[in-house]
């Protein structure tokens, strides 16, 4: 691993700098990226544009890190990419996530789409994603992870997830712990980039919560629009992840919103569009399986309720988790 944007920007113009040809969105955070991309990304595919989706990491195939309306990078085309790059590779001597970066801007440039949803890869400020300047940035849920990396305290995370901000460019703010908010506003204000709280402008009811359902009222203060959401992801905390999705379309199409039925099909077609695996993921009914990736505390704190909500008796945990996370408050939650 190595941080900085130098051997990213190098790649990248040897590619004719495809990160400039095509709109974005950036999304950061430490819980609720990949839910919140998917979800932006499938409410786009129905407004009837062609997107881009680049994620970390894989869970089965890494095809899986670069779609094109829900659509897998091929084997061919990432041979292809990687042997065009293999020269500068071998000069530029990049990371892993440098070259996977590269490769995914250059494939979505010469697949002419109008929007990609780019997720920071660890951090933000510099993620070798921060090369791309968006029409607007998302910060989700912010909590401790990559200690070693990004900073031990919760400030100091936080400033490191906020280096995605950009001058002038707005930010939407996920759902957050009043310290964590205050950092972020303090950056989003000096850096003029009009940051909207989702708590502040978007209301939710919760009308109906059926394992593996859930159907909620989203009310909307920006345009004063009530979404009715059926949503196929399942737990309280995907609600925010909703709501984040709702909030950056909003933004983007700001001066001529008509994406209401969009947004609502968006959702809820999201597993259609945009196959999001591993949160909450039932892979099998009898007897229930259930998969998911939380991988830090914050992340339990959520998940764990969710699953004792659940009828079904006995429940058998099997955790597994990588060396370098604070595991043992997560194993005191179980």
């Amino acid at each position: 691993m190595k941080f900085g944007l130098s051997n990213t920007f190098k790649l990248l113009d040897k590619f004719d700098n495809p990160h400039k040809k095509f709109k974005s969105i950036h999304v950061a955070g430490t819980n609720g990226k990949g839910s919140s991309a998917s979800l932006i990304a499938s409410i786009l595919k129905e407004a009837g544009f062609k997107v881009g989706l680049y994620t970390s990491p894989h869970l089965v195939r890494f095809n899986e890190r670069i779609k094109i309306n829900g659509v897998e990078i091929s084997d061919d085309a990432l041979v292809e990419y990687t042997q065009n790059l293999l020269e500068d590779i071998q000069q530029v001597k990049p990371t892993f996530f440098e070259v996977t970066t590269s490769i995914a801007f250059k494939y979505f440039a010469d697949q002419n789409i109008d929007y990609a949803v780019i997720e920071t890869g660890l951090g933000g400020r510099l993620d070798s994603t921060n090369v791309i300047t968006p029409l607007v940035s998302l910060i989700t849920s912010i909590g401790y992870d990559h200690l070693d990396i990004l900073g031990n305290t919760i400030e100091e995370i936080t400033e490191e997830k906020a280096g995605i901000i950009k001058e002038n460019i707005p930010v939407i703010i996920g759902s957050n712990s009043k310290d964590v908010q205050n950092i972020l506003f303090k950056i989003a204000e000096e850096k003029n980039s009009s940051p909207i709280d989702v708590e502040s402008y978007y209301k939710y009811k919760l009308i109906q919560k059926n394992f593996p359902e859930m159907i909620l009222d989203v009310i909307s203060n920006v345009t004063a629009i009530k979404y009715s959401i059926r949503s196929p992801l399942y737990g309280n905390y995907q609600i925010k992840n909703i709501i984040n999705s709702i909030a950056v379309t909003e933004k983007i199409f700001q001066d001529e919103f008509r994406l209401k039925d969009a947004i609502i099909n968006g959702i809820q077609n999201l597993q259609k569009n945009f196959r999001l695996k591993g949160r909450f993921q039932i892979i099998a009914t009898k007897p229930l399986i259930v998969l998911d990736t939380a991988h830090n505390e914050q992340a339990f704190g959520e998940l764990l309720p969710e699953i004792q909500n659940l009828k079904h008796t006995p429940k058998i945990a099997v955790f597994g988790i990588m060396k370098d996370k604070n595991f043992e408050s997560s194993i005191e939650l179980f």
